[in-house]
């Protein structure tokens, strides 16, 4: 969970956002299952990203459809888990390899 800066209300990341939707889903029948699909707005999120052009969150919102907040939402766990990289001018997704 993160918390926007002015003390606002927290913000959430909707689904699983591990790269390849890898987790474990934690009920009795999915036991010997890894591997699950990431969620709409992870998807979305991440192609709005580029692997050259640093992008603003309003240009990622703006190109995902989505609002800022949620793709400030989105992009925190993106980068914890190595899909997306904040630098100075903006956020890229990290290539593959």
């Amino acid at each position: 969970m993160a918390e926007l800066a002015g003390g606002g209300e927290p913000v959430r990341a909707r689904g699983d956002v591990r790269p390849n939707g890898a987790r474990r889903r934690g009920g009795p029948a999915d036991l010997d299952q890894d591997v699950a699909a990431p969620s709409p707005d992870v998807l979305r999120v991440t192609d709005a990203l580029s692997t050259r052009s640093p992008r603003s969150i309003d240009e990622i919102a703006r190109r995902s459809g989505m609002s800022v907040r949620e793709v400030m939402g989105v992009l925190g766990p993106l980068e914890l888990h190595g899909v997306a990289m904040r630098r100075d001018d903006g956020w890229i997704r990290r290539s593959k390899g």
